[in-house]
């Protein structure tokens, strides 16, 4: 689906979508960003160039990589918001903020989720904008089946080469 690709791109024309982990569902717009252009917006017969690897280890929340540069050639476009449990039937709102504490994205909101999976949040804003470059606070409140709130907070950072 074109609506995949991302929303810092001015035109899709010849860029491909890239499945960022072999593991997620292929219906799951979380799991396709577009080709890198430091790869020529395409590779096919090689590694994608979004791809990442489940990560190991994973606590309840955890964020790969914690600082990525949206508009970048050959950095991290985006970063993953990865979540683990344990039982399933968890709902989960993930919200980001800035620095002075305006929300500034909803990346999901009381979504029903597995027990393992991630969101992808591309460096933009509920407006449709790109983000400012600095220190973002991702807020992510756990509703257990058992009806027990869990909130969690994590940094990420938004950078750019000068």
């Amino acid at each position: 689906d074109e609506d995949y690709h991302s929303p810092l791109l001015n035109s899709v024309d010849g860029v491909s979508l890239e499945r960022i982990r072999f593991s997620g569902a292929s219906n799951d717009a979380n799991n396709w960003q577009s080709a890198s252009s430091q790869s020529g917006y395409a590779t096919p017969g090689y590694e994608n160039s979004q791809a990442q690897s489940q990560p190991s280890g994973l606590a309840t929340f955890d964020i790969e990589p914690k600082a990525f540069a949206p508009d970048v050639a050959g950095s991290a476009n985006f970063t993953t918001i990865n979540y683990n449990f344990n039982t399933a039937g968890n709902v989960i709102t993930v919200s980001v903020y800035d620095s002075n504490g305006n929300l500034i994205k909803n990346v999901s909101q009381n979504s029903l989720v597995g027990t393992s999976g991630f969101f992808r949040w591309d460096g933009t804003t509920n407006s449709g904008g790109k983000a400012r470059l600095g220190y973002y606070l991702i807020l992510f409140e756990i509703i257990e089946p058992s009806g027990k709130v869990i909130i969690k907070k994590e940094t990420v950072a938004i950078g750019t080469r000068f």
